[in-house]
């Protein structure tokens, strides 16, 4: 309600009465207190008016209260204690919207400190402070026209299109007092506006604040340490101690400038009230044009800052993506490897209870049937004594085989030299926790152990085979293990083409033991499709999990430039607030930013993860899974991260009081 109350305001604020200002205050003053903190007082129970036309000079010494004087005038800061009137009519301390409105209408500011925007350009600078009035009427032909008829009144005309930033600390003065004097107000206040001046530079500036304020049906207020500035201005106000103890109570400049706009033939600004309806649509639509307008001000000012804000929103997109994408694919690809192996092996264990069979297995038949790629035979002894002389001594499993284990049984074998490539008789491979055991480490000092009272050499370390177990065990060739009993288990690996392996399942009994004279344990035979779905759930989860993680670092880091941002542009935000600007306005402003530069990240995240997805499956080679829907996560994310983002530091913006940001 008061929002709309300060809106209708403000529009209203927009029509010079046709009445005798001179008759009535533009701006009342009543007991106002103002503290800071418990102990200090900066207004002690001020009273006073300022008339339409009046210029007014408030001098005291440094501490005395002028500064917060000038702002309550300027309703930049409200009081503890006492009544603003203005027009006619009181202003509540909580009435922000109210006087946010009144500002734009009405007032004019320029600053102890300029506080330009220094990526901008001056121009752009001084078109702020008519951006903002309520008195335009948004026509840019007319506002390019004003703002360089302000420059040429401060004569900076020449410096136009240059960066605010390259001013000298006058020229910057300057550039603040023609973005006040290209504003229609009815009162203008100045903080010491000729402290970076020289002495005539400051009698000029004065005069033409005289002037344009006469020339618009103004009050000019000056806070100035001057006596020279201030014997300039119809009446003296001093402060002491937050007191006024002198005012000179001139009351003739409201009818002067009556006197002398009529001399001069200037007639003040009037501007025609509009339908309720169309103050409202327009106001509307000129704040949307405003705030986009600002929007591309705001990343050409701060180019780094634009940098910064779509690099953590681009960086966190291509997390997310990244992850995402790298978890439908590293899924795939684990299960396919997974099918794959379990696919294409065999394993069956052949068990003869007692005595000695008539026949061997037959493990050529094995390797003969179609889609074997590879088959190995191990015949197992168990608690055959092993020992490294001195250093060790167990009992461990031992298995000969016909060949070195190899792909068949997907043996990984570290062998001592480059020459030891198979197992030959009179030597020994080790698995590697065997190895341990005994003591083996170093292959090449040519270590012997000794088995079932035989010397070997051990060639090799085995590091990895299907049975987990053959880390445990010892790897001989027959010829070693003839003086041993007869072994009653023996086991056959098969390797097959994709496909063959059920098959091969059911005939490996008759194949490698077609009289039947072992008992046959054949390891299930997974098919294409089995476990699928549990282990691609657990891949994805477990990536989808780092994707969350990665989103929330993300977010977290473009948080932390967006609050960064946002709190550098304090003095930028209480200027625009002082200007006119609602806190809706500010609001809208830092959320549009982070929008944008939400959509301009997302988009380069997401080329970046989309690469980065093609370049780690074509490292690993993987086959690449891209789900179609993972496009919709730039868009997710700039809802996302314009809102969550940009939450906190849009409240810190709409928090910005203006009289306490105009002095930092």
């Amino acid at each position: 309600m008061g929002e709309a109350r300060g809106a209708d305001l403000g529009e209203g604020c927009r029509q010079v009465r046709a009445v005798d200002q001179a008759s009535e205050a533009l701006i009342r003053l009543d007991g106002v207190t103002r503290r800071f903190g418990q102990d200090t007082v900066a207004l002690d129970r001020v009273s006073l008016t300022i008339a339409p036309g009046e210029t007014v000079a408030i001098v005291g010494r440094s501490g005395s209260g002028k500064s917060t004087l000038l702002n309550i005038l300027g309703l930049l800061d409200a009081p503890d204690e006492g009544t603003v009137v203005v027009d006619g009519q009181p202003l509540t301390r909580t009435d922000d919207a109210t006087r946010t409105a009144w500002r734009a209408a009405a007032l004019g500011f320029v600053f102890q400190r300029s506080h330009l925007i220094g990526g901008l350009s001056v121009r752009e600078n001084v078109a702020l402070g008519l951006r903002y009035a309520a008195t335009w009427d948004g026509d840019e032909r007319s506002l390019t026209s004003r703002v360089d008829a302000a420059l040429a009144d401060v004569d900076l005309g020449h410096r136009a299109d240059a960066r605010a930033s390259t001013l000298s600390g006058g020229e910057m003065q300057r550039a603040a007092i023609a973005r006040t004097l290209v504003r229609g107000a009815r009162l203008w206040l100045a903080d010491e506006p000729t402290g970076n001046l020289d002495t005539t530079q400051s009698a000029e500036i004065i005069e033409l604040l005289r002037l344009r304020a006469r020339q618009h049906g103004a009050a000019l207020v000056v806070v100035t340490h001057e006596p020279d500035i201030a014997a300039l201005l119809d009446r003296v106000i001093t402060l002491s101690d937050g007191r006024v103890v002198s005012d000179t109570g001139d009351r003739t400049g409201g009818a002067r400038h009556e006197k002398v706009l009529a001399s001069s033939g200037v007639v003040p600004e009037r501007h025609a009230a509009l339908p309720a309806g169309a103050r409202t649509s327009r106001r509307i639509r000129r704040q949307v044009a405003r705030t986009a307008r600002f929007v591309r001000q705001g990343f050409a000012a701060g180019p780094g800052r634009t940098r910064a804000g779509m690099l953590a929103a681009a960086l966190a997109v291509a997390l997310t993506v990244t992850a995402l994408g790298l978890s439908q694919s590293a899924a795939t690809q684990v299960t396919a490897m997974f099918d794959a192996r379990r696919a294409s092996q065999v394993t069956a264990t052949f068990t003869h209870d007692t005595g000695t069979p008539r026949w061997d297995l037959d493990i050529d038949s094995v390797r003969a049937f179609p889609g074997v790629t590879a088959a190995e035979r191990w015949r197992q002894w168990d608690f055959i004594a092993m020992s490294n002389g001195e250093v060790a001594a167990t009992d461990a499993q031992l298995n000969a085989v016909d060949a070195t284990p190899a792909s068949g049984s997907d043996a990984r074998i570290r062998w001592a030299t480059s020459a030891d490539t198979h197992l030959r008789p009179g030597e020994v491979v080790l698995g590697k926790v065997l190895a341990e055991r005994l003591g083996v480490t170093q292959l090449d000092l040519s270590p012997e152990i000794t088995i079932a009272g035989q010397r070997l050499r051990v060639s090799g370390i085995l590091t990895e085979a299907r049975p987990g177990t053959a880390v445990g065990a010892a790897f001989v060739t027959p010829d070693t293990v003839s003086g041993l009993p007869p072994s009653y288990t023996t086991t056959v690996f098969a390797l097959t083409e994709p496909g063959a392996a059920s098959l091969l399942a059911t005939r490996i009994g008759l194949l490698a033991d077609p009289f039947e004279e072992h008992r046959l344990t054949v390891d299930p035979v997974l098919g294409a499709d089995a476990y699928r779905g549990q282990l691609e759930a657990s891949v994805s989860v477990a990536l989808q999990v780092l994707a969350v993680v990665a989103s929330l670092a993300g977010l977290a880091g473009v948080v932390l430039v967006n609050i960064l941002s946002v709190t550098s542009r304090i003095p930028e935000f209480g200027l625009r607030r002082a200007l006119g600007s609602r806190r809706g306005e500010l609001v809208g402003l830092v959320v549009a930013e982070c929008g944008v530069l939400g959509l301009l990240g997302a988009g380069l995240g997401f080329a970046v993860g989309f690469a980065a997805i093609m370049v780690v499956t074509a490292v690993a080679r993987w086959q690449p899974v891209f789900d179609p829907k993972l496009a919709l996560i730039p868009l997710a994310a700039v809802l996302v991260f314009s809102l969550a983002a940009a939450s906190f530091p849009a409240v810190i913006a709409a928090r910005t009081q203006p009289a306490d940001a105009v002095r930092i």
